[in-house]
């Protein structure tokens, strides 16, 4: 048996007899042992409480529903328990559940276990047990956990099961694990244990007569001490079958007066198949309360979540302004050289241009160069050229930012026009030395004819010749 930490009640409402037991880390407590109308309870309850119940007021009826086909349950176990209590369904409190299947003229069925009582002999009771502090969560059937029992020792064939709760004897009779029925004798007199042979032997012929199936094993559970050594075998003896005396014994419980508890405290998972008859609206607000309490417990999560997300998000973004901050000055560094290539981009541009213009104006000018190499040798000393223009009466110097002049077409041919100076402080060699020159331009080939000006030439030494050029053919 495995104990829990958690504390629970156990309670056993037999008759006007209430017992209970207080159930915490494996330790038993017998806490409650008195008449329903003498209940109370000196110390703090906290713990949920389950009560079994054993009134004659508590009706249990098998009902056989074709498994095949649409029926409504409902409507059928609500006309069932009307007519098993004798009182409108507003009264009572009932509850079914599965316990087997069968088979009736070939057509196979679904066997119901109905449990019903009126709602006036229990609501009482319920009412004092949750003042004094039971959570109670199931009020289920004896009969309900006896056949839970048998249905769970999976015993093939017939077989019978016995529970012991003295002075009762419960008798009940199983065919492959499926419940047929059960009966319940006393056994108080004198000579009981041969009153206790011959009511076995009943049940024994009365199963064989209805179910037309023997009876081939027999469990004994909560055995008394006197059922040992002589009787036990008499009892085989009688019966023909084998005897399985299964735990617990009476003998070896703490608390043999709690009886039937013993089998439901010993054997725990018997309980959530088992039937529930707590009242509707009690049912009601216990799923109310565990849904407020899944609720609050999901808002919890999603408050921690949030938390762990916000947590996160707080590591996230310190790296994240960390990396920011690293691209923003990749970024500045980044623009800096962006403007100093773009600055290279504009002078390359600026370059280029200029390269274009040098290029068109030189392939307008494409003869230039032959001019130009004979001119250097018709240039005297001590006369230097200041400017030299092409064009048509052109006075402006050649220059590389200088956008070129059209070609200038006299009658006859191209201008070049010199511009230059006479180094000569004499007149007489000034004169001499700029007709000289002239005298060297007149008779070049290239030369068509030129025309001049000296007005500073006396006094500064400063002149200008046009020459036009005759046009040569390529």
């Amino acid at each position: 048996m495995k104990w829990g930490v958690k504390k629970k009640y156990f309670l056993y409402l037999k008759d006007s007899n209430l017992i209970g037991v207080e159930w915490q880390n494996g330790n038993l407590r017998k806490v409650i042992d008195t008449t329903v109308d003498d209940l109370s309870f000196g110390s703090e309850v906290d713990g949920e409480a389950i009560l079994l119940l054993n009134k004659e007021s508590l009706q249990h009826q098998i009902i056989s529903v074709p498994t095949k086909g649409k029926v409504s349950l409902k409507k059928i176990m609500t006309h069932e328990a009307e007519s098993l209590m004798g009182c409108p369904p507003s009264e009572l409190i009932f509850d079914w559940r599965v316990i087997g299947s069968s088979s009736e003229e070939g057509v196979p069925q679904t066997l119901y276990l109905l449990a019903a009582h009126r709602q006036s002999e229990i609501i009482p009771t319920i009412q004092n047990l949750r003042r004094l502090g039971f959570k109670l969560t199931k009020i289920t059937s004896f009969l309900d956990l006896l056949i839970e029992k048998g249905k769970a020792l999976q015993v093939k064939g017939g077989s019978g099961l016995m529970i012991f709760e003295e002075p009762l004897v419960h008798f009940l009779f199983f065919r492959d694990g499926v419940y047929g029925f059960q009966r319940s004798f006393e056994l108080r007199e004198e000579g009981f244990q041969k009153d206790f042979l011959l009511e076995i032997q009943r049940s024994f012929f009365y199963t064989k007569q209805k179910f037309k199936t023997p009876i081939e094993k027999v469990s004994v559970i909560l055995s008394p001490e006197w059922l040992q050594n002589d009787l036990a075998d008499q009892l085989q003896e009688t019966l023909g079958v084998p005897i399985d005396f299964l735990s617990p014994h009476l003998k070896d419980c703490e608390f043999p007066e709690i009886k039937l508890l013993n089998i439901l405290i010993n054997e725990q998972n018997l309980i959530s198949p088992l039937l529930n008859l707590m009242p509707p609206e009690i049912i009601r607000e216990m799923e109310t309360q565990k849904l407020a309490w899944a609720v609050t417990l999901t808002e919890v999560v999603l408050l921690c979540l949030v938390l762990l997300w916000t947590y996160n998000n707080k590591g996230f973004l310190k790296n994240d302004t960390h990396y920011y901050n690293i691209r923003e000055k990749q970024l500045k560094l980044l623009e800096t050289n962006l403007i100093n290539k773009k600055e290279k981009i504009e002078r390359l541009k600026k370059l280029e241009e200029e390269t274009k213009l040098v290029k068109e104006y030189l392939k307008q000018k494409k003869y230039l160069h032959l001019y130009l190499k004979s001119l250097s040798f018709l240039v005297p000393e001590k006369i230097h050229l200041e400017s030299i223009s092409w064009g048509n009466n052109s006075d402006q110097p050649i220059k590389a930012t200088t956008p070129p002049s059209s070609l200038g077409q006299s009658e006859n041919g191209n201008i070049i026009t010199l511009i230059g100076k006479v180094d000569s402080p004499l007149p007489d060699e000034k004169y001499s030395l700029f007709f000289k020159f002239l005298g060297n331009l007149e008779s070049s080939p290239f030369v068509e004819k030129v025309n001049y000006h000296s007005e500073d030439l006396l006094t500064q030494g400063l002149f200008q010749i046009d020459i036009y050029l005759k046009e040569i053919q390529a």
